[in-house]
């Protein structure tokens, strides 16, 4: 399954309705560490069937990622039923592996 880049509002509040379990990359396009894990969340996405990948430029100020709790970047968040049930900060490629559900 290939990662969703989320480019507006709508799309963002559409895809929290998902049936599915979301894993959400917020990123920054200065962000090194970003660029770095990018390949491999790109590979798990092409792995793992039963979530959807999805990704969010935070530059983009119309997300109002604030009440997301992104401080940092890259964070992934892993959310069901519109909640948010786990979170990972960093590029650590182990840690994300170990933080499917």
């Amino acid at each position: 399954m290939t990662v969703k880049l989320i480019q507006s509002r709508e799309q963002f509040e559409e895809l929290l309705k998902s049936s599915k379990p979301i894993v959400i990359d917020f990123w920054a396009p200065w962000c090194r560490p970003c660029k770095a894990i990018s390949p491999v969340y790109e590979k798990i996405s092409n792995e793992i069937d039963c979530l959807e990948f999805a990704s969010v430029n935070v530059e983009d100020k119309q997300f109002g990622l604030e009440t997301q709790g992104i401080r940092a970047m890259p964070t992934f968040q892993i959310i069901e039923n519109g909640l948010k049930v786990a979170e990972l900060v960093g590029a650590d490629p182990s840690k994300l592996r170990v933080s499917q559900p």
